[in-house]
């Protein structure tokens, strides 16, 4: 179910009305469509999802300063709920024509600009890429492509950069727009 309860979306449009400096927290499992976000007054939003056995206190750390969040988001939110590519009938059979065009895939192909892209996540700094390097590798019976660039945390804190990698296929029926292929989250110091 996309939307949270009517009272939630007027209990924040209220606090934001009354607030010039409103923070959000989204304590939801999935994607929820948020309809104020874009309320002036709301400065922040955070999603932590399950946020385990100390939730207050690690929101408190994340909001206060004392921890740089570095979460990113394993779905895609947005704008509308039309954008979803779901439809909600009990009665109706489901029939899974989608294939492998789910989540982020999806939203690429169907050419949806998200609210919050998967993967998507702030922090308290600003990470800098360059030095692209895309070099194949030919083995026997294939190719590898091996990447490299490089991260520099050009905030004032230190931060966590995840780093994403996609690839695409030359475009062919039945072919997936983009993948991907790989993720590793990098400790940077700031001004490395």
């Amino acid at each position: 179910m996309l939307e949270i309860a009517t009272t939630f979306h007027c209990g924040i449009k209220a606090v934001a009305d009354a607030n010039k400096n409103t923070f959000v927290v989204l304590s939801t499992v999935g994607a929820v469509l948020i309809p104020c976000i874009n309320h002036p007054n709301i400065k922040a939003v955070m999603s932590p999802g399950l946020a385990g056995q100390e939730p207050s206190n690690s929101l408190a750390d994340a909001i206060l300063g004392k921890v740089n969040p570095s979460g990113r988001f394993p779905y895609t939110i947005t704008k509308k709920h039309d954008n979803y590519n779901v439809h909600s009938d009990p009665d109706a059979q489901v029939n899974h024509s989608e294939k492998l065009l789910v989540g982020y895939r999806w939203f690429y192909q169907a050419n949806v600009e998200p609210l919050f892209p998967f993967g998507d996540g702030l922090s308290y700094t600003k990470f800098d890429h360059s030095r692209l390097k895309v070099k194949a590798k030919k083995n026997k019976d294939s190719v590898t492509n091996i990447a490299s660039f490089s991260a520099k945390d050009s905030g004032e804190v230190d931060g966590a950069a995840v780093v994403e990698a996609y690839v695409s296929f030359p475009e062919s029926p039945g072919e997936l727009p983009k993948l991907l292929r790989g993720f590793e989250k990098v400790n940077i110091k700031s001004g490395k």
